[in-house]
């Protein structure tokens, strides 16, 4: 009887986790609104063209050798699990599943640690509560939230999966928990820095959980161990070179960025110094945090009075959510580096925000339960209307940060994300097919701080051959094939459109030859492309001609087609499409 019902209860434990974690993604899924941002415009869109042109096994072999040459000290830092595998690239083919890949690691990490507070306070309520206000101060308009393939979280993931271990390692005294705790410990430092300081805060965690240096060194060993190995490679790779992130002691901008970057995971600082408008407040928009804020409240403010948690295990639980909100700020601002005044300010703060709000969320937690130990010291019917009073201002507060929040990153990024699907659709409609491998093309739209390599990536990967691009201005590369001109611009006589020509010298000014970008869904058939073109004398000479009249390729399944116009020297400017 009594295992049924053990049972029955962690059945119900998980139902409630997993009723908390659809609530979350609810709310988080706003995130898929935002197009590739940061380092992502870079090394995703290579990453998945080379899925594109191999096998799967073929990537997975060609990722294996570049994982190898961490271990072979052929980089200058030691990171060979800071890139995603094969497999998690399988998520990462849309913004929609790339996102949503992000959620998940994003709500394992919260899961982990909740249950590292489960075993610390003996009550699943509170590691429950945790879960959920974790999740609810996920900090979606920072970048962690929504690029660099949540490396911030997953360090956090294997840091919380190796902490676990020791807790199973003390309590059975099985060696396989302490290899294990030592390999997770490693993978997590393998993936980011700020792995080094979930080790040391392992060690601080068993120091106070055994009350002694000694026991808690004894206990803590596994995940110093792997720490130590991973320290080692580390430090034999950076051998190689500098890695840029220089140490600096100077003690009032190390407190500053610390502060600055702690500020980062609260959810609704960013958007609201920055003057960031809200736009419109949707239903869902107020919804899903509340529902995911008074599912967590519920929880602490309910279910764990009856567990009776200490108010010693509450303080410990504060302190290591503060340790965990803290210690990988405090790392990014030993760093001359991030010391600069415009790297991290009041307004905006690096990725490692994304895991540091599951410690803002166990320590916000800790509070709201400390607060219903003391609402319980009243009698039961007082009490009790408290308590529920709580938890809807609570959750209405935590309904206000999250709609706002949504509202905008929503509003943000809309025009960015219109111009990148655009861009995209472009591309995958066969704008750029007359263009081979060994031509470059010359396009204006600014995919990564001009930078050639994400040029010509986003290309390939929407393309899915090789091709490559840059910016004009930008110097042209000794022996480069025919120049292409890719020009795109939005709402341009009333509709979006892209051309794409061959250019007759260096200075792009002028093309032989005009493909353009049609979306059939929306301009009707007997519209016209206005251009001009340059005369002998050097004059131009305004010219158009009717849809209908041009070479055309069949519709796809969204109505777009390439419209061609058989002319010379056409003025790469002042292209349009007009139905007036």
């Amino acid at each position: 009887m009594k295992k049924q019902n053990t049972a029955v209860r962690r059945a119900a434990l998980a139902v409630l986790y997993l009723a908390v974690f659809a609530a979350a993604v609810m709310y988080l899924r706003v995130t898929i609104s935002v197009p590739a941002e940061g380092d992502d415009k870079l090394t995703l869109n290579g990453w998945l063209y080379d899925m594109g042109r191999m096998s799967f096994w073929q990537y997975a072999l060609q990722d294996l050798k570049e994982r190898l040459s961490f271990f072979l000290l052929k980089q200058v830092r030691f990171f060979p699990f800071h890139y995603p595998n094969a497999v998690a690239l399988l998520f990462y083919r849309t913004l929609a599943s790339y996102r949503l890949y992000i959620i998940a690691m994003t709500g394992a990490a919260a899961f982990l640690v909740s249950r590292v507070a489960a075993k610390l306070s003996r009550s699943n309520a509170l590691a429950l509560g945790t879960f959920g206000l974790a999740l609810a101060a996920a900090p979606i308009f920072n970048e962690g939230m929504y690029s660099y393939y949540a490396v911030p979280q997953r360090t956090l993931l294997w840091a919380a999966a190796s902490w676990l271990c020791l807790f199973y390692l003390h309590e059975s005294h099985h060696r396989a928990w302490g290899v294990a705790a030592a390999v997770l410990a490693f993978i997590a430092c393998g993936t980011y820095e700020i792995g080094y300081v979930y080790a040391v805060l392992a060690l601080l965690l068993w120091v106070v959980y055994t009350r002694s240096v000694r026991g808690g060194l004894r206990a803590s060993a596994p995940v110093l161990g792997g720490m130590a190995v991973a320290f080692c490679f580390h430090f034999a790779s950076s051998r190689h070179g500098g890695t840029g992130n220089e140490l600096s002691l100077d003690i009032p901008n190390v407190a500053r960025v610390t502060v600055q970057q702690m500020a980062a995971s609260i959810p609704f600082l960013g958007p609201w110094l920055q003057g960031q408008d809200c736009g419109t407040i949707s239903k869902g928009d107020m919804l899903w945090p509340f529902v995911l804020g008074l599912l967590a409240v519920a929880a602490l403010l309910f279910a764990v009075p009856r567990e009776k948690v200490s108010g010693n295990s509450l303080g410990g639980l504060a302190l290591l959510g503060l340790g965990l909100w803290a210690a990988p700020a405090a790392l990014l601002a030993l760093s001359a580096r991030y010391q600069q005044p415009e790297a991290i300010t009041w307004k905006w703060g690096y990725i490692p925000a994304a895991a540091s709000s599951v410690g803002l969320g166990l320590l916000l937690a800790a509070g709201v339960a400390a607060l219903a130990k003391l609402c319980c010291r009243l009698p039961k019917v007082p009490s009790a209307v408290l308590r529920a009073l709580l938890a809807v201002v609570l959750a209405a507060g935590i309904a206000a940060n999250g709609a706002f929040t949504r509202g905008c990153l929503r509003t943000h990024h809309a025009e960015n994300l219109k111009a990148y699907n655009f861009f995209s659709d472009t591309i995958r409609a066969g704008l750029a097919d007359e263009v081979t491998a060994d031509d470059l093309i010359l396009c204006n739209e600014n995919v990564w701080d001009t930078n050639t390599q994400a040029e010509t990536n986003f290309f390939c990967r929407f393309a899915g051959r090789e091709l490559h691009a840059q910016m004009p201005g930008i110097e042209l590369p000794s022996g480069h094939g025919t120049l292409y001109a890719y020009q795109t611009y939005r709402n341009y006589g009333g509709y979006d459109l892209a051309w794409c020509g061959r250019l007759t010298d260096d200075t792009g000014e002028v093309m032989d030859g005009m493909r353009v970008y049609v979306q059939g869904a929306l301009v009707p058939d007997n519209a016209v492309i206005k251009y001009k073109v340059r005369l002998a004398d050097g004059t131009e000479e305004p010219r158009q001609i009717c849809l209908l009249d041009c070479d055309r390729t069949p519709r796809n399944e969204k109505g777009e087609y390439i419209a061609t116009v058989e002319d010379t020297s056409i003025l790469n400017a002042k292209v349009m499409i007009w139905d007036g």
